[in-house]
Protein backbone atom coordinates (compact mmCIF):
# COMPACT_ATOMS: atom_id res chain seq x y z
CA UNK A 1 0.00 0.00 0.00
CA UNK A 2 1.46 3.47 -1.01
CA UNK A 3 2.06 6.12 1.89
CA UNK A 4 2.91 9.12 -0.37
CA UNK A 5 3.19 10.13 -3.66
CA UNK A 6 6.23 11.05 -5.19
CA UNK A 7 6.44 13.08 -8.45
CA UNK A 8 8.55 12.34 -10.77
CA UNK A 9 11.19 14.29 -13.33
CA UNK A 10 12.77 11.77 -16.25
CA UNK A 11 16.10 12.60 -17.05
CA UNK A 12 17.89 10.78 -20.78
CA UNK A 13 19.73 8.63 -18.66
CA UNK A 14 18.23 6.30 -16.19
CA UNK A 15 17.42 8.11 -13.35
CA UNK A 16 14.49 9.22 -11.58
CA UNK A 17 15.18 13.10 -9.82
CA UNK A 18 11.83 13.25 -7.32
CA UNK A 19 9.86 16.32 -7.40
CA UNK A 20 12.37 18.86 -7.55
CA UNK A 21 10.64 22.47 -6.46
CA UNK A 22 12.75 25.24 -6.80
CA UNK A 23 11.44 28.76 -5.86
CA UNK A 24 12.05 31.42 -8.25
CA UNK A 25 12.04 35.12 -7.58
CA UNK A 26 9.78 37.12 -9.08
CA UNK A 27 9.46 40.73 -9.98
CA UNK A 28 6.80 42.79 -9.36
CA UNK A 29 4.36 41.93 -12.42
CA UNK A 30 5.70 38.58 -12.09
CA UNK A 31 7.96 37.83 -14.57
CA UNK A 32 11.31 36.11 -13.77
CA UNK A 33 14.29 37.22 -14.50
CA UNK A 34 16.38 35.23 -17.05
CA UNK A 35 19.70 36.40 -15.85
CA UNK A 36 18.79 35.35 -12.35
CA UNK A 37 19.30 39.12 -11.33
CA UNK A 38 15.86 41.00 -10.67
CA UNK A 39 15.19 44.41 -10.54
CA UNK A 40 12.71 44.69 -8.11
CA UNK A 41 9.88 47.56 -7.92
CA UNK A 42 10.84 50.60 -5.76
CA UNK A 43 7.81 49.99 -3.49
CA UNK A 44 6.70 46.04 -3.61
CA UNK A 45 4.61 44.90 -1.53
CA UNK A 46 4.54 41.36 -0.50
CA UNK A 47 2.48 39.42 -2.14
CA UNK A 48 -0.86 38.16 -0.16
CA UNK A 49 -0.50 34.62 -0.64
CA UNK A 50 3.15 34.96 0.88
CA UNK A 51 1.83 36.75 4.05
CA UNK A 52 -1.13 34.28 4.12
CA UNK A 53 1.91 31.21 4.24
CA UNK A 54 4.03 32.78 6.57
CA UNK A 55 0.91 33.15 8.96
CA UNK A 56 -0.20 30.04 8.22
CA UNK A 57 3.20 28.71 9.35
CA UNK A 58 3.61 30.86 12.17
CA UNK A 59 -0.40 29.23 13.44
CA UNK A 60 1.02 26.12 13.15
CA UNK A 61 3.98 26.18 14.75
CA UNK A 62 2.25 27.41 17.50
CA UNK A 63 -0.22 24.57 17.96
CA UNK A 64 2.56 22.04 17.68
CA UNK A 65 4.52 23.65 20.52
CA UNK A 66 2.03 24.38 23.08
CA UNK A 67 0.73 20.57 22.16
CA UNK A 68 4.05 19.39 22.81
CA UNK A 69 4.30 21.76 26.02
CA UNK A 70 1.41 20.01 27.54
CA UNK A 71 2.67 16.50 26.11
CA UNK A 72 6.14 16.76 27.30
CA UNK A 73 7.01 20.13 29.54
CA UNK A 74 10.21 21.41 28.27
CA UNK A 75 9.95 22.46 24.39
CA UNK A 76 12.72 24.45 22.56
CA UNK A 77 11.55 26.84 19.52
CA UNK A 78 14.22 26.86 17.31
CA UNK A 79 11.92 28.57 14.15
CA UNK A 80 14.24 31.29 14.14
CA UNK A 81 17.43 28.83 12.90
CA UNK A 82 16.53 27.50 9.41
CA UNK A 83 19.73 25.56 9.07
CA UNK A 84 18.80 23.38 11.72
CA UNK A 85 16.32 21.44 9.71
CA UNK A 86 13.63 21.44 12.15
CA UNK A 87 11.36 23.73 13.83
CA UNK A 88 11.40 22.55 17.76
CA UNK A 89 13.84 20.24 20.26
CA UNK A 90 12.06 18.00 22.77
CA UNK A 91 14.58 16.71 24.80
CA UNK A 92 16.41 14.55 21.81
CA UNK A 93 13.33 14.49 19.23
CA UNK A 94 13.23 16.68 16.56
CA UNK A 95 10.04 17.98 15.42
CA UNK A 96 9.61 19.86 11.84
CA UNK A 97 6.18 21.34 11.46
CA UNK A 98 4.13 20.82 8.40
CA UNK A 99 0.62 23.12 8.32
CA UNK A 100 -1.95 23.13 5.60
CA UNK A 101 -5.39 23.67 5.13
CA UNK A 102 -9.03 22.70 3.68
CA UNK A 103 -7.00 18.83 4.90
CA UNK A 104 -4.92 18.41 1.93
CA UNK A 105 -2.31 15.73 2.50
CA UNK A 106 0.48 17.66 0.61
CA UNK A 107 3.47 19.48 2.07
CA UNK A 108 6.86 20.34 1.03
CA UNK A 109 10.46 19.04 2.85
CA UNK A 110 13.62 20.45 1.95
CA UNK A 111 16.82 18.91 1.00
CA UNK A 112 18.40 20.42 4.25
CA UNK A 113 15.05 18.81 6.67
CA UNK A 114 15.31 15.48 4.42
CA UNK A 115 19.31 14.89 5.13
CA UNK A 116 18.30 15.79 8.95
CA UNK A 117 15.23 13.41 8.89
CA UNK A 118 17.59 10.80 7.73
CA UNK A 119 20.53 11.36 9.90
CA UNK A 120 18.14 11.59 13.11
CA UNK A 121 16.04 8.49 12.48
CA UNK A 122 13.85 7.93 15.35
CA UNK A 123 15.24 11.01 16.65
CA UNK A 124 12.75 13.25 13.99
CA UNK A 125 9.53 13.97 13.35
CA UNK A 126 7.16 15.76 11.47
CA UNK A 127 4.15 16.86 12.82
CA UNK A 128 1.63 17.16 9.92
CA UNK A 129 -1.44 19.56 10.80
CA UNK A 130 -4.29 19.64 9.12
CA UNK A 131 -6.77 22.79 9.76
CA UNK A 132 -10.10 22.84 8.49
CA UNK A 133 -11.04 25.58 5.37
CA UNK A 134 -13.65 27.02 8.36
CA UNK A 135 -10.74 27.50 10.55
CA UNK A 136 -12.22 26.14 13.14
CA UNK A 137 -10.82 22.45 13.66
CA UNK A 138 -7.46 21.22 13.22
CA UNK A 139 -6.04 17.85 13.56
CA UNK A 140 -2.22 17.02 14.21
CA UNK A 141 -0.23 13.55 12.46
CA UNK A 142 3.01 12.76 14.23
CA UNK A 143 5.08 11.26 11.87
CA UNK A 144 8.13 9.81 13.40
CA UNK A 145 11.43 8.65 11.52
CA UNK A 146 9.71 9.92 8.10
CA UNK A 147 12.49 8.58 6.05
CA UNK A 148 11.36 4.73 7.47
CA UNK A 149 7.49 5.50 8.17
CA UNK A 150 6.91 6.55 4.40
CA UNK A 151 9.69 4.83 2.59
CA UNK A 152 11.26 7.66 1.37
CA UNK A 153 14.07 6.47 -1.39
CA UNK A 154 16.47 9.20 0.06
CA UNK A 155 19.64 8.42 -2.52
CA UNK A 156 17.55 9.04 -4.95
CA UNK A 157 15.37 11.92 -4.45
CA UNK A 158 19.55 13.60 -2.87
CA UNK A 159 21.26 12.46 -6.21
CA UNK A 160 22.24 15.27 -8.48
CA UNK A 161 21.18 14.77 -12.36
CA UNK A 162 24.67 15.22 -13.80
CA UNK A 163 25.27 16.47 -17.46
CA UNK A 164 28.65 17.28 -19.75
CA UNK A 165 27.72 21.04 -18.81
CA UNK A 166 25.56 20.93 -15.27
CA UNK A 167 24.66 19.21 -12.22
CA UNK A 168 20.86 19.71 -11.05
CA UNK A 169 20.22 19.00 -7.21
CA UNK A 170 16.47 18.89 -5.85
CA UNK A 171 16.35 21.66 -2.99
CA UNK A 172 12.95 21.44 -2.00
CA UNK A 173 10.30 17.66 -2.66
CA UNK A 174 6.17 18.04 -2.57
CA UNK A 175 5.30 14.95 -0.67
CA UNK A 176 1.69 14.40 -0.87
CA UNK A 177 0.56 11.37 1.54
CA UNK A 178 -2.02 9.25 0.49
CA UNK A 179 -5.26 8.88 2.66
CA UNK A 180 -5.25 5.53 3.68
CA UNK A 181 -1.49 6.12 4.92
CA UNK A 182 -3.29 9.27 6.95
CA UNK A 183 -6.17 7.13 8.45
CA UNK A 184 -4.06 4.75 9.54
CA UNK A 185 -2.15 7.07 11.98
CA UNK A 186 -3.28 7.75 15.32
CA UNK A 187 -4.39 11.50 14.59
CA UNK A 188 -4.27 13.80 17.53
CA UNK A 189 -7.39 16.57 18.18
CA UNK A 190 -5.20 20.22 18.21
CA UNK A 191 -9.07 22.16 17.99
CA UNK A 192 -8.35 23.97 21.70
CA UNK A 193 -4.97 24.97 20.44
CA UNK A 194 -6.06 26.13 16.79
CA UNK A 195 -8.64 28.91 19.28
CA UNK A 196 -6.07 30.16 21.31
CA UNK A 197 -3.96 30.60 18.40
CA UNK A 198 -6.40 32.49 16.54
CA UNK A 199 -6.52 34.61 19.47
CA UNK A 200 -3.22 35.22 19.78
CA UNK A 201 -3.23 36.36 16.61
CA UNK A 202 -6.39 38.70 16.68
CA UNK A 203 -4.29 40.94 19.86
Amino acid sequence: MHKITLYELKAAMDTAVISEFTSYVRTQTGEVAKTGVVVSEPEFQTPEWVTDQVKLGMIGEGIAERFLIDQYGNVRNITGNSNKGYDLEVGNLRVEVKTTVGYGTAFFLSSNELEKALQFGEEYMIFFIQISKAGDVAVGHPILNPVKTLDLPVETMLLPVTTRYRSIRGSSYHIELTQNFLEEQEAVSLTSYLLREHQLFAK
